[in-house]
């Protein structure tokens, strides 16, 4: 099987399947569509960001799952000083008022525990949160 490749299922509701391999986990993973024509859009648009290096996961992350890997992977673009300063800051405000939350859903608006306003992104913004 190939990146992006398309098979058809006859007895499905959405019987074209695209099926593709997670880059770094190797994970088998496949979107149905409804017709042979979004399948082989979605197909290419998969095939390309594989090729390119751009490819990213679009299944929701939970914060807290994301920063166990996330200071690993931006500590060539930071200096040592940054990121001692991003993973206090991980671990200190945002795992704890954030845990569980999926990391695509969170902006400089969410409210942090009891319904609060958090002040997790009060100082730093959250543009730095998907940096790296």
């Amino acid at each position: 099987m190939t990146h992006g490749e398309h098979r058809q299922r006859p007895c499905d509701k959405r019987p074209f399947f695209v099926f593709w391999r997670e880059p770094e986990t190797n994970a088998q993973r496949a979107k149905g569509s409804a017709t042979q024509q979004e399948a082989k859009a979605f197909r290419d648009t998969v095939s390309t960001d594989l090729r390119h290096g751009t490819y990213t996961d679009s299944r929701p992350i939970a914060l807290k799952v994301f920063a166990e890997d996330w200071p690993v992977r931006t500590k060539p673009a930071v200096s040592a000083n940054t990121g001692a300063l991003y993973e206090w800051a991980m671990s200190r405000y945002l795992v704890p008022a954030f845990g569980l939350t999926p990391i695509q859903s969170l902006t400089a608006e969410n409210k942090g525990p009891g319904g609060q306003p958090s002040r997790a992104f009060g100082f730093y913004g959250a543009s730095w949160l998907t940096s790296g």
